[in-house]
């Protein structure tokens, strides 16, 4: 079911009763750097609002913390495309950590099987947002999350309208770090096979095997420990909820085959009209003016990726 309000827990990702953290081995640095594929077929990530749910895409992509090393990220730089608007139209901002299931792949998804070990919101106009360009953002946990050795799923994306704002799309990387990253239409409106699926195996017209992010924090070696225990103090932050509604009247004109009326968007008819937010052009999606309806990619091309600045 879908959430009805975002109450955001911010708790320890792993069990460090058996680690003590001392000192960091060196200042705050980049844990993990996946830099942007330019140009690229950039892959659809958001949670649409409710008359739009088919259509809710997630995308998750591996790090692993190696053998005797504990990670606190300071910062998340995730990089994205945007349709025809900005993240700023965004309701929130989101990132999960998910703990990597038997089958190599994300155990769990966000919003429908919310089973995140770390997750935590950000309204685009928060203090711990910077934007890096209007639709790449760097974001700051609070506190930060700890992780212990092992392999986690990352899946960062906005909880957007599309009729208010369109769409985001998350750029793909070249990097091939471990697993291949996965993509999830729970509703099916893109038609992508059930559950989490490799990017490249044909969702989409893409062969990159990674998503374009940056994790920036400390790294602490573990020392065996039977006597102390460190954890960060879970919080608990309720983001203000926004609702936004939209609603669209369409006309004998509007939506019907090639009548080719100023109002009528299924013909190259008024290049003004196709630019309108209730244009229907292509037949596609009622509602719809992105350029051509809902679509599980965009194609990308600008800038490289920023490095850490903590």
């Amino acid at each position: 079911m879908k959430k009805m309000s975002f109450i955001l827990i911010s708790i320890l990702a792993c069990a460090v009763s058996s680690f003590a953290l001392e000192d960091p081995e060196k200042d705050c640095t980049t844990l993990i750097q996946q830099v942007i594929s330019d140009p690229a077929d950039a892959i659809a990530a958001q949670d649409f609002e409710t008359a739009n749910d088919q259509y809710d895409t997630f995308v998750a992509d591996d790090f692993t913390v190696p053998p005797g090393k504990i990670w606190s990220i300071e910062s998340i730089d995730f990089y994205g495309y945007c349709g025809w608007s900005t993240l700023h139209e965004a309701i929130n901002l989101h990132c999960h950590v998910f703990a990597n299931s038997a089958s190599d792949e994300p155990d769990g998804i966000p919003v429908y099987d919310p089973r995140a070990i770390w997750h935590e919101a950000w309204p685009p106009s928060d203090p711990n947002v910077t934007f890096i360009d209007d639709c790449s953002v760097s974001v700051t946990p609070g506190p930060p999350p700890i992780f212990g050795p092992g392999t986690y799923w990352l899946a960062c994306y906005p909880e957007m309208s599309f009729a208010d704002a369109g769409q985001w799309y998350w750029i793909p990387s070249y990097a091939n770090n471990g697993f291949t990253a996965k993509a999830n239409n729970p509703g099916g409106g893109f038609g992508f096979p059930s559950g989490w699926n490799d990017i490249d195996s044909g969702i989409i017209p893409i062969d990159e095997k990674d998503m374009a992010f940056t994790l920036c924090g400390y790294i602490y070696s573990t020392t065996t420990s039977t006597s102390t225990t460190t954890t960060h103090p879970s919080t608990t932050t309720t983001v203000p909820s926004t609702t936004s509604t939209t609603t669209s009247t369409f006309t004998a004109d509007d939506d019907s085959a090639n009548d080719d009326t100023a109002e009528d968007d299924s013909a190259a008819d008024d290049a003004s009209d196709d630019s309108m937010p209730s244009d229907d052009s292509g037949n596609e999606i009622p509602g719809d003016d992105s350029g051509g309806g809902f679509t599980a990619s965009g194609h990308f091309a600008g800038s490289g990726s920023s490095g850490c600045g903590c």
